[in-house]
């Protein structure tokens, strides 16, 4: 930690949005000797904060909750020796509203007893101070990646959505790609059925295609159009939206393959191996790239308990969990690789393409083995 903000113009910056947001504070001269970066004093009561900026990548923001771990020994220490409450102050480039939520969390489930808050770039900002009883947040106004606008209210993209969109694009896909349906659908009840949800949330699924010119509609059949296109959009949504990971290791040592942690408890939550190395165990890996990348149903703190798992630093994982925003699309097509459940290709595709290190590159590769960009 630094107390020479004089050569860090990006870190003075943070500060003065920083104070702004807060409002109620003012910066103080800190002790000579200080191993933080700012000590700012609320007006109104005098008590003093000690603030540690972090200017974090946008490849680095899922660490947050590790890194805020990690701070909290050091950081609060070094505020008791001033009289201070420690705050870690997260400069992030594009604000993401998952990554704020899961440091909320985090935060509360481990009572680390220091403030946090996050500034984007873009303009967002949220704070959480415990010690003042001080809670803030607000989104930028226009946020990151742009998405293509999707007309009607209804979602193609919800949970459900996915899955159904699955079992038309995958239906003719190597057994080992896909583990879901291979129905032919030709009517809207037919795929309701297969699916397992509502003759209704079919028709709507469908009706929201067709107003977006992805599907016609005949007497309750159906046909899909301009399949290409469509997966295009979606990967435009999720990667305005990628997936929060968190860095874990095993408490019983580094494991020799995954199934000693995941494929011992039958009974455990479920999961799935995705990104680079769900590539590798389905024989799709185009690009090399080190890490290993599991979506998990449920709680993730829970399924770390369950799992003998403890969140650390990323240079101390075993591999990262990602809590499944979409668990019936992610679960419903997994597929068994060597004992260990690997989510279907496409999943594959779409986790991979935020990857910061050639995730694009990897993404495509799969999609032209499916043939799905014809």
């Amino acid at each position: 930690m630094s107390n020479n903000l004089a050569r860090e113009p990006e870190k003075q910056r943070t500060i003065r949005r920083l104070v702004e947001a807060l409002r109620g504070f003012e910066v103080v001269d800190p002790p000579p000797d200080a191993k933080f970066d700012v000590l700012l004093r609320e007006r109104r009561t005098g008590r003093l904060l000690a603030v540690d900026v972090k200017q974090v990548s946008a490849r680095r923001t899922g660490e947050l909750p590790a890194m805020l771990a990690l701070a909290s020994y050091q950081l609060s220490e070094l505020a008791r020796n001033v009289g201070a409450e420690p705050l870690v102050a997260f400069c992030v480039p594009q604000w993401n509203s998952g990554v704020v939520e899961q440091l909320r969390a985090f935060s509360t489930r481990f009572s680390l007893g220091l403030g946090w808050a996050v500034l984007s770039d873009d303009g967002g900002f949220a704070a959480s101070l415990p010690a003042f009883q001080l809670e803030r947040s607000h989104e930028p106004r226009a946020q990151g990646v742009r998405v293509p606008r999707i007309r009607q209210s209804v979602d193609p993209f919800t949970d459900a959505n996915r899955w159904m969109l699955k079992l038309l694009l995958l239906r003719n896909v190597e057994e080992r790609f896909w583990g879901g349906p291979r129905d032919r659908f030709g009517g809207v009840l037919a795929l309701s059925r297969a699916a397992g949800v509502t003759p209704e949330s079919a028709y709507r699924f469908v009706r929201s295609l067709q107003a977006n010119g992805f599907a016609t509609m005949n007497r309750g059949g159906f046909e899909l159009l301009e399949p290409a296109r469509l997966l295009q959009l979606w990967l435009s949504v999720d990667a305005s939206k990628p997936l929060l990971w968190q860095p874990v290791r095993w408490t019983r040592g580094k494991p020799d393959d995954l199934i000693e942690v995941f494929g011992q408890d039958q009974a455990g939550p479920r999961y799935a191996v995705t990104n680079f190395e769900g590539c590798r165990r389905l024989g799709l890996l185009h690009a090399a790239v080190d890490g290993i990348d599991v979506q998990v149903d449920g709680d993730l703190q829970d399924a770390m308990q369950r799992w003998k798992l403890e969140p650390v630093a990323p240079h101390e994982s075993h591999f990262r969990l990602a809590r499944a925003r979409f668990p019936r699309s992610v679960f419903g097509g997994a597929v068994m690789a060597d004992g260990v459940a690997v989510v279907d290709a496409l999943q594959l595709a779409l986790d991979v393409r935020s990857h910061p290190a050639r995730g694009v590159e990897q993404s495509d590769y799969i999609l032209a083995r499916l043939g799905a960009t014809k």
